[in-house]
């Protein structure tokens, strides 16, 4: 993902949620949520998503209530957790 975003390694959205999070993605950074995601929204199967070192998972996942100024890590697997 770097190589999308010239270099970068963090990307600095506004969010309340991962939901909104993932759509402000789809909005400014288009090219990283089609990594991210399924043409229908949904995370695609190899991306695990971590809030607080937690993996969040399903649409209850999607409902975590983000902090200002939190760090969310985004990573991509090739096996299952």
């Amino acid at each position: 993902m770097k190589r999308l975003q010239w270099g970068k390694s963090q990307i600095t959205v506004e969010a309340e949620t991962v939901e909104q999070l993932l759509n402000a993605l789809h909005k400014e950074h288009p090219q990283v949520w089609e990594k991210l995601c399924t043409e229908d929204g949904s995370i695609r199967e190899h991306v695990r998503i971590f809030v607080n070192n937690q993996l969040i998972s399903g649409n209850d996942g999607l409902k975590t209530v983000l902090m200002p100024g939190q760090e969310v890590i985004v990573l991509p697997t090739t096996f299952n957790v």
